[in-house]
């Protein structure tokens, strides 16, 4: 903890805790309105985006990066794991017809290859997963755009400038056609040398959004083509799912072939992107397995995992150290530390230290939480009805952010919680996008709810 703000900010990085000194006593840098660029109108910016980067090393990103891989690699080895891959099992387990799951998971289904983020906190004892999206909407993308707006602002780059400072930008577009160019090549998908990746969209942009979401996603994406395969050419496809046709178990866009496809909206897979997958005419990120990955009673099997002996050792230890104790809420009993009990007894008893949240993939973006020390008896008594009731919800014990010091309002700064939202390509780890909410606030942090976006920059030492 820094003796001058009493935050957590030298934690990261020296750094980010030299930025944070150096800001608090900068009023261009305290100001909102020196970063006016962040506060117009962008159709590709759709959040409020937070002025101050964060400065984060090695060792902490070295900690995220491991942990995120690890934890997702498990999470993609339940349905093999927990249920022995069968449909009728996993089906009732996450309210899924049991022929549709043996269709989704029967290869190729897209699993080893899925992108997923997860929400860390950062506590006093390292970072924990309160939830892992393995679903192909996952959010964060902003980052690389609000960094170039950020490092435009003259205040930013004197104090960059005068303390030499050396950072990395890794962008999540580009690790992710990196990932996705990579793939293809390996399976040999490009076909006259060309590769074609599309977007797929349950509503069509707007002709302006969809010429500047074009025109950016594009760009990185051929970015990246020359990068990794610069003997390829091919297109980034904006695919509204109406528009496209199939021909010979194949997939185009006005007669282009699509390659690749990544599902950029929530859950569920169209049926003729469906059928192309399971014809293994095209890569689809990540297809129909995602309601079963994505949904959030896999944190609650790992954790339950972790203490009745299904894992072994070393992963046993991961869990218990990174993934909260959770659980289904359901009219029975569990354990909670180290004695059963009735799970609506302890929701109840226990409420200050509890989260509820909806578990189906489905629910997402911060809808279907209720913080217990945030909630009144009545309304948390209204949620665990609703929850014993419809029979797919969890209970999380709440993890508590360590505070990193942010700007805040029009003018100021204030200490923050921050959400960490680690990328997980395949196997590697993709940097992480951050969301940050003041602590006063004393809620979820959710963008929908007055958290904003930041930037995690790269630096060299601790």
């Amino acid at each position: 903890m820094s003796r001058m703000t009493g935050t957590a900010d030298t934690d990261l990085s020296a750094v980010n805790g030299a930025f944070r000194e150096h800001a608090r006593k900068d009023e261009r840098l305290l100001s909102r309105s020196t970063f006016s660029e962040i506060d117009r109108a962008n159709p590709m910016l759709h959040y409020a985006l937070q002025p101050w980067p964060t400065f984060v090393g090695p060792r902490v990103m070295g900690q995220m990066g491991t942990v995120a891989v690890r934890l997702s690699q498990l999470i993609r080895q339940i349905p093999e794991r927990a249920f022995a891959n069968d449909p009728v099992r996993i089906g009732r387990h996450f309210d899924l017809d049991p022929d549709f799951v043996a269709a989704s998971l029967a290869p190729p289904n897209g699993i080893a290859g899925a992108v997923s983020r997860a929400d860390f906190v950062l506590t006093a004892s390292g970072f924990r997963c309160i939830e892992f999206n393995i679903a192909s909407s996952l959010g964060g993308w902003e980052s690389g755009i609000l960094a170039d707006m950020l490092l435009r602002v003259p205040a930013m780059q004197g104090f960059l400038r005068e303390r030499e400072v050396a950072f990395t930008n890794r962008s999540p577009v580009r690790e992710l056609f990196r990932h996705v160019i990579r793939e293809a090549v390996a399976q040999d998908r490009p076909e006259g040398g060309i590769l074609n990746v599309g977007i797929g969209l349950r509503t069509a942009a707007t002709e302006q959004s969809g010429r500047r979401l074009n025109a950016y996603l594009g760009s990185e994406y051929r970015a990246m083509l020359k990068e990794i395969a610069p003997a390829l050419q091919g297109n980034l496809l904006l695919c509204h799912y109406p528009t496209l046709t199939e021909r010979d178990g194949r997939i185009l866009l006005h007669g282009t072939p699509v390659h690749s496809l990544l599902e950029w909206h929530n859950l569920g897979t169209e049926a003729s992107v469906f059928r192309a997958l399971k014809a293994g005419t095209l890569e689809v990120y990540n297809g129909p397995a995602a309601l079963i990955l994505a949904d959030k009673r896999c944190i609650a099997i790992l954790s339950e995992q972790a203490e009745n002996g299904a894992l072994d050792p070393a992963d046993r230890d991961l869990v218990r150290a990174h993934v909260p104790w959770t659980r289904r809420v359901l009219d029975g009993t569990t354990v909670y530390r180290g004695e059963e009990v009735s799970v609506p007894d302890l929701v109840t008893s226990e409420r200050p230290r509890l989260v509820l949240k909806k578990g189906k993939a489905t629910s997402a973006g911060g809808s279907d939480v209720v913080l217990g020390r945030t909630s009144t008896d009545a309304a948390w008594g209204e949620a665990l009805r609703r929850a014993l009731t419809e029979g797919d919800w969890l209970v999380q014990e709440l993890v508590e952010s360590l505070p990193f010091l942010y700007q805040s309002g029009l003018h100021g700064c204030s200490p923050h919680d921050a959400i960490w939202g680690p990328f997980v390509f395949g196997s590697t780890f993709a940097g992480a996008g951050l969301r940050v909410q003041p602590k006063a606030k004393e809620g979820i942090v959710n963008l929908h709810r007055g958290a904003t976006v930041g930037i995690v920059l790269e630096v060299e030492s601790d």
